[in-house]
């Protein structure tokens, strides 16, 4: 069996520098990193993490806490998973997902939340490490997508296209996420001396947004609707087409997602595209470089989204 001594000598280091190279590769030099993973690779040596763990007293295990309901199915939980999964594995760290209805609270290296309200925040235990997947106020390190630049960029998009009824139809909750999003249109058209009309629902769902869609377009003329979510949006298409509203030419819609809603509509959804399998990785990589080293800096980092233009607005 290949050993560490044997990677030292094929590549001509010391063993520390093999284990720098496998446990903490940013502290050498590219030079000598490349040489080392050569002869891993020549060698067929594979690094016993497992062994590692049990020597360091860390179980090698992060936790991916879910705290809503979710849809294993659903495109966009998949990208995120698929992200995390990613980033965890290129440090040989196991992912264990936990939804809400989950008792088991085992040893773990560090936790993964979504789905998190600030109830649930002000109850997190601070003596594991951890990162959250959405943004928060009560100090614990986050990723998100800038949620507010998102529906500035929809709404700005709309109003140089020349419209100026313009509706926001988006989810009535109690979270950061869909705060932000209301504000971003919100200050778009109140900048552009424009009268923000909001309608919160109280589901994000195609066939709920559908039902309250059919009565709020006939009690109102409007002439673009910015959509808290491509689920969102593909309801408002639905009940237009029921209505006999032709989109484009006599309602624009944009969603906010862009993971897979959009692409498979009937019309195709112009969108606000979150990188979320990026973001996952980010989850991953960051999370891991707070165990590693206790010193790190909080982390509030968010991704910029990406407007995506399709068949629901004009060209």
């Amino acid at each position: 069996m290949t050993t560490i001594n044997d990677v030292a000598k094929h590549a001509k280091v010391s063993k520390m520098t093999v284990s720098r190279v496998i446990n903490h590769p940013e502290q050498v030099t590219e030079d000598l990193r490349i040489r080392v993973i050569d002869a891993m690779e020549e060698l067929n040596y594979k690094p016993n993490y497992a062994a590692r763990a049990i020597a360091s007293s860390k179980t090698g295990i992060i936790q991916f806490i879910v705290k809503e309901k979710i849809d294993t199915t659903d495109p966009y939980f998949i990208q995120l998973l698929a992200g995390i999964s990613e980033g965890l594995s290129e440090k040989y760290y196991s992912l264990l997902m936990l939804t809400q209805d989950s008792n088991y609270r085992g040893r773990c290296d560090g936790v993964i939340y979504t789905g998190m309200n600030a109830e649930d925040l002000q109850q997190l235990p601070r003596d594991v490490p951890c990162i959250i997947f959405g943004e928060n106020q009560e100090g614990f390190d986050f990723i998100d997508v800038n949620n507010e630049t998102g529906t500035q960029v929809s709404t700005d998009f709309l109003i140089r296209q020349g419209y100026k009824e313009i509706g926001m139809f988006t989810m009535d909750w109690d979270v950061l996420f869909a705060k932000r999003r209301q504000a971003g249109y919100e200050s778009v058209m109140v900048a552009n001396e424009l009268t923000p009309q909001v309608f919160g629902l109280s589901e994000n769902t195609t066939e709920f947004a559908k039902e309250q869609a059919l009565i709020l377009l006939q009690e109102h003329n409007f002439e673009a609707i910015v959509c808290g979510s491509d689920a969102i949006a593909v309801g408002v298409t639905r009940a237009a087409r029921k209505l006999g509203i032709q989109i484009p030419n006599e309602l624009a819609v944009i969603g906010f997602d862009g993971v897979f809603l959009d692409q498979i509509a009937n019309p195709k959804i112009t969108t606000i595209k979150q990188p979320i399998h990026e973001m996952g990785r980010a989850l991953a990589s960051e999370l891991i470089a707070k165990i590693e080293n206790k010193k790190t800096p909080q982390v509030q980092r968010y991704f910029q989204p990406e407007l995506v233009i399709r068949e629901t607005t004009k060209k």
